[in-house]
């Protein structure tokens, strides 16, 4: 079996919205009157979302996305639940 090394992918974050699921890529500054880091406005764009509109499953991922990071073709992409032991 051929191994792949997972592409270096921008920060994601998963964004519900009613019975949807949203995976956004997004970039943060530093916000030094506030000492902390914040979003950049209008570098949040949507990148795909979860099939079946949880937390946790399989992720589609956007033509645009798609494009800029190809090998996500052929990979299955999913999003799993985080556990704390």
């Amino acid at each position: 079996m051929a191994v792949i090394d997972a592409p270096e992918l921008p920060p994601l974050l998963f964004n519900r919205n009613g019975k949807y699921t949203y995976v956004c890529s997004y970039e943060n500054m530093w916000d030094s009157e506030r000492h902390m880091s914040v979003r950049v406005k209008g570098k949040t764009m949507t990148v795909g979302k979860i099939v079946g509109g949880e937390l946790t499953g399989t992720i589609e991922w956007a033509e645009k996305f798609l494009s800029q990071y190809q090998i996500l073709e052929k990979l299955k992409t999913t999003s799993e639940e985080e556990r704390t032991v």
